[in-house]
């Protein structure tokens, strides 16, 4: 890419006003070029979060600085399903290219096109109106991709065994494939 955003810890973020096409009802990907710059920091790739609040929550996709690692979550009214990539699959001072995809019942996490985790879920995500909140938490991020209703064909995998290496991360930005179900690219 030819650029990214800097968030600080003081709460820099981008926020996407409420949409119904934020809803996840069925297949979708979220990924981003994330530069962590500060270990044990839980930082915000994409969220649809209110902190607390199962009800008014649908998903967020972090990096979670516990243990060095991805994490995402699916909501709705009676819980929350929290899955996680290896430990450790973050690299701090660099660039990780992190993606979450559903399909069906499978939630992948990949970093750098390798495969870091897989669980399955039949959980039905929360429809709310909050909003998509974008980085956070002192980090570079640069050319974030959401995709609903389906997930790009270079993502698509049946594989279930942690360490698979899957794809190779795009170094340009996405611009040639997209698609029906593509809801936002934020590219700077």
């Amino acid at each position: 890419t030819s650029g990214s955003a800097y968030h600080d810890s003081s709460g820099d973020s981008l926020t996407i006003p409420t949409n119904t096409v934020f809803n996840f009802t069925g297949e979708f990907s979220v990924e981003s070029w994330m530069f962590p710059m500060t270990t044990g920091v839980t930082v915000g790739i994409a969220t649809k979060y209110v902190g607390g609040s199962l009800s008014g929550s649908e998903w967020y996709f972090v990096i979670d600085g516990a243990n060095s690692r991805l994490g995402i979550a699916l909501d709705n009214n009676s819980g929350e399903d929290y899955f996680t990539s290896a430990t450790n699959s973050i690299i701090y001072n660099a660039w990780n290219h992190c993606l979450v995809t559903r399909v069906g019942n499978a939630v992948r996490l990949f970093v750098n096109g390798v495969l870091q985790g897989y669980n399955t879920t039949s959980r039905v995500l929360n429809t709310t109106s909050t909003v998509v909140t974008i980085g956070g938490n002192n980090n570079y991020q640069s050319d974030l991709r959401i995709v609903k209703g389906g997930i790009p064909s270079a993502y698509s995998t049946s594989a279930t065994t942690i360490g698979s290496s899957i794809f190779t991360p795009r170094s340009e930005e996405h611009t040639s494939e997209l698609q029906s179900p593509y809801v936002i690219s934020y590219a700077v």
